[in-house]
């Protein structure tokens, strides 16, 4: 007995959802990055402006003074959807957990002279309040911004700092576990009640009163307040965030491992892989912005300049106190960092 089994080819009436098709001017296959994103954004059919602002629209391109034909233009290079995104962050703090445990495990941090400790502890656990605050501005743009291609990945880098912070708070639960008594077993000791969040606590209180970080803090609550969405972008993800993570993570860094504590790369290497990899996407949401129109290059141009005079004292201040025998080449290197930024984005 033979069967004969036939195949028959179905074509589909069309290939992507009609506001694809419409952007595009043909019925093609979108990528699932294209059907996530693009033109998800109402636009029209409004019943009335909202109650608590009534001077703009929902979803109101007026927000900012940045003037794009298309907002759509400012994509995510990465190709971050909620799939994607998950699944990479997943990997990547797995991976910084892992990191973590290891110290912890081994008890590195007990083996760290007492004034490379307190100095680790003093520049790196208060960064954890400039995280939240970083958390708070990217779902302030996430909020009032305009096309989903700039809210969503502003979403997801939201929660990415809102991670980091924690990662943070684990490095100080890490110290304060290390302070007992080395021969014990640290990693039991941490699911210990007695094991208090002191360093934590320590930390917020030089977060809100120590002379060292108020340039800082500063710098982070005068943009909680910015109301122009795509100015509080270049503040906090493209000045602050550069400067910031040029010192801790790379100057800072770079001087405790000369001082023998390899374990603080350890903790820390998921800031340098994560800030390489969102970087790419803010430069090139500035660098599509910038090349829109003169107008837009020129005001972007002044942000940049007024938001690195606002936080060039905060990296003074951390350099005199970390590092003060080169205080001035650190903080000379963090800006030439912005400047060859604010270069190859075309300025």
């Amino acid at each position: 007995m033979s069967l004969d089994i036939k195949v028959n080819v179905i074509k589909p009436k069309r290939q992507t959802y009609g506001n694809i098709a419409e952007r595009f001017g043909e019925d093609r296959p979108a990528s699932r990055y294209e059907e996530a994103t693009l033109d998800l954004e109402p636009k029209e059919n409004f019943h009335y402006r909202p109650t608590w602002d009534p001077s703009f629209e929902i979803y109101d391109e007026g927000r900012t003074k940045i003037k794009m034909e298309d907002w759509y233009e400012l994509k995510d290079p990465r190709q971050f959807y909620y799939g994607t995104y998950t699944i990479n962050r997943n990997k990547m703090f797995e991976g910084a957990d892992s990191q973590l445990n290891f110290v912890e495990n081994r008890n590195f941090l007990s083996s760290v002279d007492a004034e490379s400790r307190d100095l680790l502890k003093k520049i790196l656990l208060p960064l954890r309040h400039y995280e939240w605050g970083a958390n708070m501005n990217n779902m302030e743009i996430t909020r009032f911004g305009s096309g989903t291609s700039v809210t969503q990945a502003c979403a997801f880098d939201a929660m990415d700092r809102l991670g980091l912070a924690q990662l943070i708070c684990r490095i100080g639960l890490i110290f304060d576990a290390s302070m007992e008594d080395s021969d014990e077993d640290v990693a039991q000791k941490s699911d210990n009640a007695s094991v208090t969040a002191s360093c934590l606590h320590v930390t917020r209180v030089e977060w809100v009163g120590e002379d060292l970080w108020q340039p800082l803090r500063k710098a982070v609550e005068n943009s909680l307040v910015l109301k122009d969405w795509f100015e509080l972008f270049i503040a906090q993800n493209f000045v602050l965030d550069t400067l910031v993570y040029e010192f801790a993570h790379n100057h800072f860094d770079q001087f405790m491992s000369e001082r023998g504590v390899q374990s603080a790369s350890m903790m820390t290497e998921i800031f340098r892989t994560w800030f390489a990899d969102r970087d790419r996407w803010v430069t090139a949401v500035i660098k599509r912005a910038v090349n829109e129109s003169e107008e837009n290059k020129t005001l972007i141009s002044s942000w940049i300049d007024e938001w690195a005079e606002q936080a060039k004292p905060a990296i003074v201040e951390l350099a005199d106190y970390a590092m003060p025998d080169k205080s001035g080449e650190i903080t000379t290197a963090c800006m030439d960092e912005l400047d060859r930024k604010k270069s190859a984005i075309g300025f």
